[in-house]
């Protein structure tokens, strides 16, 4: 017994020391411990965000990010507003990334606040939404840069419910919680 835990103790040794060594071999560009990005996506559909992104540990291999945005989309039918959707977020997501220092694919799990108010041939409903989502995506570092691709889809939970009879919460869009984009960012 005593030796079975004598060879699993070098055994963890080595490959920690093993480890070690890897992670000292990366460049210093890729070390960069925090990011903030936007969406491109997003801004060209009427989703204004900002988002900030650090290290949860020193390889990077977890890290934590925090995305505030705003909303505003609306459709027209002739001069009636037949569909306008506003309203704003506040997200917290945490990241794995199975390769060192935030670069490659990554798995991603996030929730929060999220507050909307949808105008539906001129009946207003505001709903107010705890969002639990999870995704994957991937992220290029470009030296001081990045360009991630991310999608993440999952349930809302709803703490404020409209008044009226208009609005079918069991049926999409509100069914859905959904994120994503292209988002680029700056690494510092």
């Amino acid at each position: 017994m005593k030796n079975s835990l004598v060879v699993l103790l070098i055994l963890c040794s080595v490959v920690s020391f093993s480890y070690g060594q890897d992670v000292a071999k990366v460049p210093a560009g890729l070390k960069k411990a925090s990011e903030i990005d936007t969406n491109l996506l997003g801004l060209l559909v009427g989703d204004y965000s900002l988002r900030f992104e650090t290290n949860l540990a020193a390889d990077g291999f977890t890290s934590l990010g925090i995305k505030a945005n705003f909303f505003d989309f609306s459709q027209t039918l002739g001069s009636l507003t037949a569909f306008a959707f506003s309203g704003y977020g506040l997200l917290a997501e945490v990241r794995m990334y199975p390769q060192l220092y935030r670069n490659g694919v990554y798995l991603l799990v996030e929730t929060g606040v999220t507050s909307f108010t949808v105008n539906v041939l001129g009946t207003n409903s505001t709903i107010l939404t705890v969002p639990l989502e999870g995704g994957l995506g991937y992220k290029w570092i470009l030296g001081q840069f990045d360009i991630d691709l991310n999608f993440a889809v999952g349930k809302p939970v709803f703490v404020a419910q409209p008044a009226n009879n208009y609005t079918d919460l069991n049926t999409y869009p509100y069914n859905l919680a959904y994120d994503g984009g292209i988002l680029v960012g700056y690494r510092f």
